[in-house]
């Protein structure tokens, strides 16, 4: 059976779309940094994925993609996003030969200009089409979820402690032939002030879980896989802007792959970590 690596989001866990940011009792300026702010994001994603193979036993697959991220403002809830880098390692027990792997460094050099709402969500992102890795990784939709990480999404009503609020999130990927839908919701918390790097900012907690459904033709073998999963994260934005200044979560998924006649278990851990790149 030919072996297809599911992509998930870059940049956080899979079943973490974004936390919320806000000044306590205001949002009349979310996400509107000053003119002349740039930033770099280092997103750090390592995922652990085992299958247990009939007459092979567990073979397990190691990856770990590092993805670095320029954002600069040039309007009100409108930024300029680049990749200056992008690289992916992987350790694999299984056979390799002949397979598909993803490539990441072609996301070097994008750029993309994100024109968020009101409530922080991506409505715009320009310069997705034509690149390949984004291709590779499972389409626009799929790498739209991962830059909204960035740029997060605001509860409602005012962010202050105590401040509660969830968010759903359905999307569709395309890899290797592999046709997954997604669907995620997270709930969170703004459980406390702190100061980061000198900075004021909320302490954010949250909760979520992801299912994901889906199968596709792989060389002339239909595959199907349904998996569930969830995890947890914490989040820390600065007061006033919604700006993410870190980000640390891990979650688990679980579930199987079908073909030819096999049931294949599979597991999945994710860590991910977002951090202003020094």
């Amino acid at each position: 059976m030919r072996r297809s690596y599911l992509w998930t989001p870059l940049l956080l866990t899979f079943l973490t779309a974004a936390c919320a940011g806000g000044m306590a009792g205001s949002r009349t300026a979310p996400h509107v940094w000053p003119a002349d702010f740039t930033i770099d994001y280092e997103a750090v994603q390592v995922q652990g994925m085992t299958m247990e193979i009939p007459g092979m036993g567990g073979m397990t697959t190691t990856t770990t993609s590092t993805v670095v991220f320029r954002v600069v403002p040039v309007g009100a809830r409108t930024f300029d996003l680049t990749v200056t880098d992008a690289r992916i390692d992987i350790d694999s027990a299984m056979p390799m030969e002949g397979q598909d792997m993803p490539d990441i460094s072609a996301l070097k050099g994008l750029t993309s200009t994100i024109t968020l709402g009101e409530d922080g969500v991506i409505q715009t992102a320009t310069g997705l089409t034509e690149n390949s890795a984004i291709a590779d990784m499972g389409g626009e939709a799929s790498f739209r979820e991962s830059m909204q990480s960035l740029f997060l999404p605001l509860p409602e009503g005012a962010l202050e402690v105590g401040t509660k609020w969830s968010r759903e999130s359905r999307f569709e990927a395309n890899q290797s032939g592999m046709e997954m839908a997604f669907l995620s919701t997270s709930d969170y918390e703004c459980v406390g002030e702190t100061i980061i790097d000198g900075t004021a900012a909320w302490e954010i907690k949250e909760t979520g879980k992801v299912s994901l459904v889906g199968g596709g033709d792989q060389m002339g073998v239909m595959i199907d896989m349904d998996a569930a999963g969830d995890g947890t994260g914490t989040f820390f934005v600065e007061k006033g802007t919604a700006r993410l200044i870190r980000y640390e979560g891990k979650g688990t998924l679980a579930g199987g792959v079908s073909a030819q006649g096999m049931d294949i278990p599979l597991s999945m851990v994710q860590t991910a970590t977002v951090n202003v790149k020094r």
